[in-house]
């Protein structure tokens, strides 16, 4: 880990290996960080400062995120498997082509976020804000967004298949194409 100007930079071959080393960087300022394809398995972010990064392709998996700020965050391709992710903030984050199987992302802010293609199957997204959020593509099924916000989502051509979107607001949500087969869809707000 080293600074380049205001700029922090992680090299591709440090990474976090279970069992060998504890990574604890829980409330760390780390803006701004350029750590494209970083390995941060099972790592402690809780309450850290990550906006306008690049984590694309990082490996996230397992990863604590609880009230972590990734605005703005570059995280296309990156993978959040079974990633703890509660009341943080991800608006206008970029995870197309991201992996978070199994993820936890209960009120966390997704507001104006890119999921483009992505594979988020059961994962929990109750509660969390994905107001102008682009779904386009993306695999969700199995997951539970129960009182979650999706007005205005593009979610064309989204697999919601077998997922809970119980008093789920998809006002001006664009739905062409999108798989709601076997889906929960109770007290759903559908207005367009």
């Amino acid at each position: 880990l080293h600074a380049a100007g205001e700029k922090w930079e992680l090299s591709r071959d440090v990474t976090y290996k279970p069992n060998k080393i504890t990574v604890d960087l829980a409330a760390a300022y780390l803006e701004s960080c350029l750590w494209p394809g970083v390995n941060l398995y099972g790592v402690n972010l809780n309450g850290a400062e990550l906006c306008n990064s690049d984590l694309s392709h990082a490996l996230l998996k397992e990863a604590q995120l609880i009230e972590a700020n990734l605005r703005n965050c570059r995280l296309a391709g990156a993978s959040l498997d079974k990633a703890i992710v509660k009341q943080a903030d991800f608006a206008r984050a970029d995870l197309a082509g991201a992996r978070a199987n199994g993820a936890q992302f209960l009120g966390t802010d997704f507001h104006g976020a890119v999921f483009t293609g992505g594979t988020f199957t059961s994962c929990d997204f109750r509660r969390a804000d994905l107001r102008g959020a682009v779904l386009r593509e993306a695999k969700c099924s199995h997951s539970r967004f129960n009182r979650a916000r999706l007005e205005g989502a593009d979610c064309r051509g989204t697999d919601f298949s077998e997922a809970n979107l119980g008093k789920v607001d998809l006002t001006s949500t664009r739905l062409d194409g999108a798989n709601f087969q076997s889906a929960e869809l109770s007290e759903c707000n559908l207005e367009r």
